[in-house]
């Protein structure tokens, strides 16, 4: 299983498992998803978003190229016969960083499954590892007998879910079925996607999955003289808990919902739950179980676009949902209560979202978000990039990562700074303003594998500063209750800055930073009961305690007030750390004179903000000239751009980054003698 084997490397999300979103341009081209492909077994599953072709997958134990594409749901064999030139864009190649796609014949349509121009496409990629997921290929010989023959896997963990599928046949044939095992309906049930399980006494085998092997009786699940590959995901148990820096970490869980067995979440009387995962997901795939009008296969994911909203709120452009058994393009839930809403511990079901009755039963498989406990560590350009708007298509902003969290600005002009989450791949909040969340669809979008925003406009003035989520960054949202609340998050360190916004109220942004204090003339407060506003000029505050006088730990912070907490109000937390090599979130003493800063890297972009005076939240980057002598600075507290010379001037010698952190110059705001600071800085 490649490195996923190799004992003394850590395992991290990652490497494992991508989401990568793109445009369609109809030309051999390569997808950069940052996943070594060339190295053990993986697997690339692929769904164009806007028009009604067949979901794709192809996998490495059984080669790249066109005859090696199968249609998910579709009871074909692989892409052979009359249909091997048939909609003939697939999967050309596996490489070190993702894979490449081509075509083959000619005709419009060639490229409509994987690549057709100005289709919206995604593609999930699944790659082998232990307590994850694994590929097994096996065959039958000239009869199927066996009512218990075990299959064995690598995955060294016990199995939640396996998808099964018949290769070889004729196009002709109708009966190369895809069959499905999930532990909560049990080894006695398969079921097809789109079909409801199927009570077959022992069709999984005599015996449950173990984590070595699987179970299969032939007579019900197999042909002769057939070959088969099966997608093997664990089931979550604590054998899958080897993820991460010390390896204790699940990425993947298999449950239900309105059923009786393990992992069962019970409904409330209209249906609604919350599934408690101990981790936001990235991906969940979830099947209804007892009505027919529930019984496809959803897929719901962040890259898509998981709009965590108010309960009250009734607008579109809510979940992207996929059918993975349907042809069909993306749909969004636009009526009643949401279907799902992900949560920073799981996922909430709110039975409205789809047709049938209450208590229906579920089955569901959730994957992982990199986050600090399980991503992995940043080093640079891997996790913060800045870039330029770019006119070519797609047009748009290139981070080379999936963007978590982003800010936006146009650099010289007058243009609101406006932040950007990918799971809210259309909306956005102004940095410098108290306003709502704001829908912005010509060109404010983050749904894309490798960066932010397919542009309209700003391009040639505007730039983009970008993270990926894992340690030293963290994105959630939380719904109010009206009430102060202490909420888990996965950054697997103490938060040292927090960015908080009420996203549907016109409230002010808060900021919790480790090195802010309030002076009242006498005595500095503690960091946890002061406050500053990233939309204002103004110092540190204290009173109402936003973060409820209690300081955030490893594992949880408090919020609390009418700002963050309304009731039935989602607000948004952006949480940073330091990280060795790579962030710091420090303070510092002006001096009125020079001073250098210690870092412990060469930062490419600070934040910095005075404590105690009414000046801006100045940031400086090295691709805008930091270093020069004539930084081009902005303020993420106005939207000027650094034509504009209000205290203290944009355009003016601020200092400059070192080997080992940064040095300042005389410059009130950022260096007034015997004045506090804090600031924020990245590689």
């Amino acid at each position: 299983m490649g490195a996923a084997g190799a004992g003394s490397d850590p395992l991290y999300i990652n490497d494992y498992f991508n989401q990568y979103a793109y445009k369609g341009n109809a030309t051999n081209r390569s997808i950069v998803t940052n996943i070594d492909m060339t190295d053990g077994k993986s697997m690339v599953w692929i769904k164009d978003r806007t028009s009604a072709y067949r979901h794709n997958v192809q996998d490495t134990e059984r080669g790249a190229g066109k005859l090696t594409k199968i249609g998910v749901g579709q009871a074909k064999a692989q892409n052979t016969g009359d249909h091997a030139d048939h909609f003939a864009g697939f999967v050309s190649a596996f490489n070190n960083n993702g894979f490449s796609l081509e075509k083959d014949g000619t005709g419009s349509a060639d490229w409509a499954h994987v690549n057709k121009n100005n289709d919206k496409y995604i593609a999930w990629t699944f790659k082998a590892a232990k307590g994850f997921f694994d590929i097994v290929t096996f065959s039958t010989d000239g009869t199927v007998t066996d009512n218990n023959r075990r299959i064995s896997h690598d995955l060294e963990a016990v199995p939640g879910m396996i998808i099964l599928k018949r290769l070889t046949g004729t196009d002709t044939g109708y009966d190369y079925h895809w069959y499905i095992y999930h532990r909560n309906s049990g080894r006695g049930k398969y079921s097809e996607p789109g079909e409801l399980p199927t009570s077959s006494s022992n069709a999984w085998g005599t015996a449950d999955p173990t984590t070595t092997d699987f179970g299969i009786k032939e007579s019900v699940l197999l042909d002769a003289n057939s070959t088969y590959v099966a997608y093997v995901f664990a089931a979550g148990d604590s054998d899958a808990e080897v993820f991460g820096t010390d390896e204790d970490q699940e990425v993947i869980k298999c449950g239900s919902i309105g059923m009786s067995g393990t992992n069962d979440t019970n409904t409330g009387s209209s249906g609604e739950c919350s599934v408690n995962l101990g981790w936001e997901p990235d991906f969940v795939l979830l099947q209804g179980t007892e009505y027919s009008s529930n019984k496809n296969w959803r897929i719901f994911d962040r890259m898509r676009g998981m709009l965590f909203h108010k309960q009250s709120t009734s607008t579109s452009n809510w979940d992207a949902e996929m059918l993975s058994n349907s042809s069909g393009a993306e749909t969004t839930l636009t009526s009643g209560n949401p279907s799902i809403r992900f949560t920073n511990t799981g996922f909430d079901w709110q039975y409205g979202g789809l047709t049938g009755a209450s208590n229906n039963g579920h089955i569901w498989m959730a994957i992982r978000k990199s986050d600090g406990l399980v991503g992995k560590p940043p080093t640079g350009t891997d996790a913060f990039n800045i870039s330029s708007g770019s006119q070519s298509d797609p047009k748009g902003y290139a981070s080379n990562f999936p963007s978590e969290f982003a800010f936006w600005k146009d650099v010289v002009n007058t243009a609101d700074p406006m932040t950007l989450i990918r799971s809210t791949p259309n909306k956005y909040l102004s940095i410098n303003q108290n306003y709502a969340e704001l829908t912005e669809s010509t060109y404010m979008h983050s749904d894309d594998g490798a960066g932010i925003m397919r542009a309209t406009s700003h391009d040639t003035v505007a730039k983009a500063w970008m993270w990926r989520s894992g340690p030293g960054l963290n994105v959630i949202n939380i719904m109010g209750n009206g009430s102060a609340q202490t909420v888990q998050h996965n950054l697997g360190a103490v938060p040292e800055m927090i960015w908080a916004k009420n996203r549907h109220y016109a409230d002010q942004w808060m900021v919790y930073h480790k090195d802010s204090q309030y002076y009242d003339g006498s005595s500095w407060s503690t960091p946890e009961t002061a406050w500053l506003q990233v939309n204002t000029i103004s110092g540190a505050q204290n009173g109402s305690h936003p973060w409820g006088a209690t300081a955030p730990t490893a594992t949880h912070f408090t919020f609390s007030g009418t700002n963050l907490s309304r009731s039935g109000e989602a607000s948004l937390f952006i949480l940073f750390s330091s990280v060795t090599g790579f962030s710091k979130c420090g303070g510092y003493t002006g001096n009125g004179s020079t001073q250098s800063i210690t870092t412990g890297f060469s930062p490419r972009m600070v934040i910095i903000k005075a404590v105690q005076e009414a000046y801006g939240w100045m940031f400086m980057d090295t691709v805008r000239g930091w270093g020069s002598g004539n930084e081009l600075a902005n303020k993420l507290n106005d939207p000027w751009g650094h034509s504009n010379n209000t205290a203290p001037a944009n355009t003016q010698d601020f200092g400059a980054p070192t080997s080992t952190g940064f040095d300042l110059t005389n410059v009130t705001g950022t260096n007034t003698n015997n004045k506090k600071y804090i600031y924020y800085a990245v590689a």
